[in-house]
């Protein structure tokens, strides 16, 4: 003889057997919608890494002479760095010059040091300078940058 309690089967064989709320159908559509969202969720970061996902441009120092380069980070949506991505640089005004190619590549932290130096001679007082920094398909940004003269 069988009695049935709170979604609990009794019997009289002192075996009782739980009948779960959620049947196996339910349990398996539930895990089917959840796999695509995993899948979608797992790919972004991969996808944020590439070179048009540059986000912003952090700068870890804006003085140029006295043995001082211009260095910026570039870093994706989530703020994390972006390795391989190109930087171009234009000088817009100051006492300022190239020290080699107007492009450098990021590294694997996605650092970059820009290739300019100061013109400033030695014993003249610090001015500023502006250069328009491209890196990846951000839009140009301009920074205005310290120029000291070189020691």
């Amino acid at each position: 003889m069988s009695k049935k309690i709170n979604d609990v089967t009794a019997d009289d064989s002192s075996r009782s057997i739980a009948r779960s709320v959620l049947s196996r159908r339910t349990v398996i559509k539930g895990s089917a919608w959840a796999a695509p969202v995993i899948a979608v969720a797992v790919a972004s970061p991969a996808a944020a890494a590439s070179q048009g996902d540059v986000a912003s441009i952090r700068y870890l120092s804006t003085t140029i002479g006295g043995g001082d380069l211009l260095v910026g980070q570039a870093l994706d949506s989530m703020q994390q760095p972006v390795a391989g991505v190109t930087v171009s640089f234009d000088i817009q005004s100051g006492s300022l010059a190239f020290t080699g190619d107007q492009s450098v590549p990021t590294d694997t932290t996605g650092t970059f040091f820009a290739p300019i130096e100061s013109t400033l001679q030695p014993g003249a007082g610090p001015e500023t300078g502006i250069i328009l920094v491209t890196v990846g398909s951000l839009a140009t940004e301009p920074i205005t940058v310290t120029v000291l003269p070189e020691d």
